[in-house]
C-alpha cells in the first residue's frame, strides 16, 4: 500500500514535506512524507490539509501501516478509523478516512 506508486500525483511541496495523491479503485489515497517535524511545521501542515479539503468533493484515505506514531499522526491530522482492508502488500492494514466537516 505504502510503496512508491507511478499513479501517485504530487499535490503539494514544501520545504518539509510533500503530499502526493494516488487514485486506488474509486477514491483517493493520500500520502505525506515528512522530512523534519516540529510545532510550526505542525500548523503549517494542518492548514495545508485544510486548503486541499476545500477543494474536494470526496473524502481522502490513508493506510496505516503498524507503526503507533503513524496511527498518532493520522488522528492528529483529523483522520478517523474507516474500516481495514487487504492491501497489495498481501496485508490488512486499517484504513482511515478524512472527510470535510459540515
Amino acid at each position: 500500500c505504502m510503496a512508491y506508486s507511478p499513479m501517485r500525483t504530487l499535490v503539494m511541496e514544501r520545504d518539509h514535506y510533500s503530499v502526493h495523491y494516488e487514485p486506488v479503485e474509486s477514491h483517493t489515497v493520500i500520502h505525506c512524507d515528512v522530512h523534519k517535524y516540529n510545532k510550526t511545521i505542525r500548523k503549517q501542515l494542518l492548514e495545508d490539509l485544510d486548503l486541499l479539503m476545500s477543494m474536494r468533493v470526496s473524502p481522502l484515505l490513508a493506510v496505516h501501516m503498524d507503526d503507533d506514531k503513524h496511527r498518532k499522526f493520522l488522528e492528529m491530522m483529523g483522520f478517523e478509523l474507516l474500516t481495514n482492508g487487504n492491501c497489495s502488500d498481501g496485508k490488512t492494514h486499517d484504513i482511515y478516512i478524512l472527510d470535510k466537516q459540515d
